[in-house]
């Protein structure tokens, strides 16, 4: 469940209301390494409560946000290096890496994103997935 928040937060989806759809999406899953659907958020809810009065559940936020900015940082610094998302602000590589429009399919040893033939960051998208998936 928290490599769920991690990576939502990461891609700009910080309320637990957003995990009702995300929880069926299969790049989550992919992300996450499950093959089923991921937990909502009701059951989210009970380890992250918006404007708490107890400090742990406060920090454990502020540690979730730390996560995701860290990965983030380090697609950035290590995958994207040589392209022109290399010095990009995590709010860009959102926009333009993460939250895009595709058709996804999965089976059992692949994953496919087809994105837009108009999609203007394919190029760097595709170099992304084959240094992410490179031995």
């Amino acid at each position: 469940m928290v490599r769920q928040q991690v990576h939502a937060v990461a891609a700009g989806y910080e309320d637990l209301n957003d995990h009702d759809a995300l929880h069926h999406d299969e790049v989550v899953q992919t992300a996450c390494e499950q093959d089923e659907s991921l937990a909502g958020s009701s059951t989210l809810w009970m380890e992250n409560r918006t404007s708490s009065p107890r400090w742990w559940t406060n920090q454990y936020r502020v540690a979730l946000a730390a996560l995701a900015y860290t990965l983030l940082e380090t697609m950035r610094r290590t995958v994207l290096r040589g392209t022109a998302l290399a010095r990009a602000q995590c709010r860009a590589l959102r926009l333009r890496l993460l939250k895009l429009g595709a058709v996804v399919t999965r089976n059992t040893h692949t994953v496919a994103v087809r994105l837009s033939s108009t999609c203007p960051d394919q190029a760097v998208f595709r170099l992304l997935v084959h240094r992410l998936t490179a031995g």
